[in-house]
């Protein structure tokens, strides 16, 4: 920062800077995303580390391309600020226009939540029923699932053996649409970065239990939409 600055302008600056920071990485990665035309996966490691009335210095990492060094951005305050009093008024004013230019939500989706429940039920025999259903092997003489439960039951092995083809593909089919579904419909709408923690969560999730992971999202959504409505009255 400029040594002219004075300390009230300074401190400030550190506040602005700090809380954008710790509290609105959403809207620093929308910033780099609407301005700069920088795809999710790069604009999420945004870190805001200047600012003046008239721009915001953010950097990023990208990647692909030299992860480790920050790359910096200028982001224009246009017109420029008259005072960092209008800071928040004009970055909530940033945030809502590079929402509606990329085609977002207002409710950005900042947690993940993991089944419990039916939910943590459907998950478990998500896994079990893949796993069995791998090959038609587990279903013949000398295999572990037939020795211990199918010995003696030669029809109901037989029908395993003759559904086991139909079961597995609709689980390794139907289950990764549904995890591009989420990435699409879901997560994208919500403003979570492609290769984020958070992302690959939600991806895992869904490519293992499918619709559960649908419900569990949309329910949080739901939730932050409410308390925001809340807030404002």
């Amino acid at each position: 920062m400029s040594s002219s600055k004075s300390s009230n302008d300074g401190a400030s600056q550190y506040r602005i800077m700090k809380h954008m920071n710790a509290d609105h990485l959403d809207s620093l990665v929308r910033f780099l995303e609407h301005k700069h035309s920088l795809s999710s996966s790069s604009a999420r490691t945004a870190h805001l580390i200047d600012m003046e009335l008239g721009w915001m210095l953010i950097t990023f990492r990208s990647p692909f391309f030299f992860p480790i060094f920050p790359t910096p951005l200028l982001v224009e305050f246009e017109p420029p600020l008259q005072n960092y009093k209008e800071a928040r008024e004009r970055l909530v004013s940033m945030d809502k226009e590079a929402i509606r230019a990329l085609g977002r939500d207002d409710i950005t989706a900042k947690e993940y939540k993991r089944p419990r429940g039916f939910h943590a039920v459907v998950f478990a025999a998500v896994v079990i029923t893949v796993a069995v259903f791998w090959t038609s092997r587990n279903f013949r003489p000398g295999s572990t699932i037939y020795d211990t439960f199918l010995y003696g039951y030669p029809n109901i092995a037989w029908f395993l053996r003759t559904v086991q083809p139909l079961i597995f593909w609709i689980i390794v089919t139907l289950h990764p649409i549904e995890t591009l579904w989420m990435d699409r419909t879901r997560l994208r709408k919500h403003s979570v970065p492609r290769l984020s923690g958070l992302w690959w969560k939600w991806m895992l999730s869904t490519l293992v239990e499918g619709v559960g992971a649908f419900q569990r999202l949309d329910a949080l959504v739901a939730k932050r939409r409410l308390d925001k409505e809340r807030q404002k009255h």
